[in-house]
């Protein structure tokens, strides 16, 4: 099974682009706290309304790999993330689909140690497949 859930944005600074051009959008009340993730070297808050998710991620410093993507535009569309029940059979689906896996499985901590990884195909789209909840690990 895969599901959406959610779509990562990347930003500059979080909380200047939240205020400047979302906080008419989302109340205050829908941003999480603040995630700092070393192992992915950003910082995310991901923003819940009823109908879905969206993460603003910002480098956590300058060898971030979301780094030069922010320095280049004040915003962007990053990934979307999929749920899928069977990861490591998921990115078996993917490699034989022509995508290539840009980041493989790593523990996420915006998800309690879920396994996150990234692939990408020609079309360039970047997808973050997440693990579900049944299954650990990968």
């Amino acid at each position: 099974m895969v599901r959406i859930h959610h779509t990562g944005v990347v930003v500059r600074d979080i909380y200047t682009h939240y205020h400047k051009y979302m906080a008419h959008l989302f109340p205050e009340s829908a941003l999480s706290p603040l995630i700092r993730d070393p192992l992915q070297k950003v910082n995310a808050v991901f923003i819940e309304s009823p109908r879905g998710c969206i993460e603003l991620i910002e480098p956590a410093d300058d060898d971030s790999p979301i780094s030069q993507t922010a320095q280049q535009y004040p915003a962007g569309l990053h990934h979307v993330c999929l749920e899928v029940t069977h990861l490591s059979r998921q990115l078996d689906l993917c490699k034989a689909a022509g995508q290539y896996i840009i980041s493989p499985p790593t523990p996420a901590i915006a998800y309690g140690g879920r396994h996150i990884a990234f692939v990408m195909g020609e079309d360039r789209l970047l997808w973050e497949l997440l693990q579900a909840h049944n299954e650990y690990p990968y």
